[in-house]
């Protein structure tokens, strides 16, 4: 297997987006009708080997920092030096401009990748 780095995360990534596009973006639209939330998943978005290698180098999340909130749940870190270089090229995979223009087209949510001025 090729080594896995940003650009074939992202190839890897459009490739199914791309091939989804259409039914991702009715079920999407169509998602709120069901739980009042817009919202789609798309299975298998990296191939299965792809993410298991993500999957076991990704930090542990005593590692990371939890951020806990009522509007959000999540670990996040800032230090990608200190982890797998893997974890960091994932990582940007998915804030790719290519990758954002597909999904702003799913959604059909424009400037997905602007910082909202105020909450």
């Amino acid at each position: 297997m090729q080594k896995i780095n940003k650009e074939v995360l992202v190839s890897l990534i459009l490739s199914r987006l791309h091939q989804l596009e259409d039914s991702l973006a009715i079920k999407f639209e169509e998602s709120s009708k069901e739980v009042g939330v817009r919202f789609c998943v798309v299975d298998d978005l990296l191939p299965i080997e792809v993410a298991k290698n993500i999957s076991e180098e990704f930090p542990n999340p005593q590692s990371m920092r939890l951020m806990d909130s009522f509007r959000e749940k999540k670990y996040t870190t800032k230090s990608f030096d200190n982890y797998h270089q893997l974890v960091s090229e994932v990582t940007f995979a998915f804030q790719d401009p290519r990758i954002i223009e597909v999904v702003e087209r799913i959604t059909k949510i424009r400037n997905q990748n602007t910082r909202p001025q105020s909450l």
